[in-house]
């Protein structure tokens, strides 16, 4: 996933804007993406940061579908302005995800944002992401256990970052995210991870 940490971006950047925020997802083809760089293995995420094989994955709405012309009304909806500072976009990666960073730099190009790749070092890049440093920042995270919670964590705010890089804070996604680690009906905690994951949907921050 590509991190978006609100704490570290001005308050008159581009980035704070939601509409600008769900262009940025809604531009990506990730179907093509899927094909060209991974062979054609792999699920598009275009239903949020919980993966297939989970089972409130089903439930999921795929809100993230490839629309590039949604993206381009979106992008005008919120004033984008190719020529103003504060609304350039970098984005940190290490070498390693090169291929896929220039992939989405140039699907956001096509719809006319100004976007720059910067290479770290991996060692790098975790402590700037750790302490804060980062607007954008290519990441991933891998699940401790098979449970839709281990994929949720990374949004709590009471967690730290690890895993919470992108400081992530919701009151309403903490509440059901603390109510599903002491829920044990299994159709109730499919219900609380779909509206934690439609937050993470509807906010954005990666």
């Amino acid at each position: 996933y590509i991190g978006i940490n609100l704490n570290a971006v001005h308050e008159n950047h581009i980035l704070r804007n939601a509409d600008f925020r769900r262009a940025l997802s809604l531009s990506i083809d990730k179907n093509l993406l899927v094909k060209t760089l991974r062979n054609g293995v792999g699920t598009p995420a275009e239903s949020g940061f919980i993966p297939k094989g989970l089972p409130s994955f089903s439930l999921q709405k795929r809100k993230f579908i490839f629309n590039k012309s949604q993206a381009v009304t979106l992008v005008q909806k919120a004033a984008y302005d190719f020529a103003n500072p504060l609304h350039k976009l970098t984005v940190y990666t290490n070498k390693d995800y090169i291929d896929i960073i220039t992939f989405v730099a140039k699907q956001w190009q096509n719809i006319g944002i100004n976007v720059a790749i910067e290479l770290l070092e991996t060692a790098t890049l975790r402590e700037k992401m750790k302490k804060g440093e980062l607007m954008m920042f290519r990441a991933s995270w891998i699940a401790d256990y098979p449970d839709e919670e281990s994929f949720m964590n990374v949004f709590y705010s009471q967690n730290a970052a690890p895993p919470n890089y992108t400081r992530f804070n919701n009151p309403n996604f903490d509440k059901a995210y603390i109510a599903c680690v002491q829920e044990t009906d299994p159709n109730l905690r499919d219900s609380l991870f779909v509206m934690m994951n439609d937050i993470i949907m509807d906010e954005n921050p990666v």
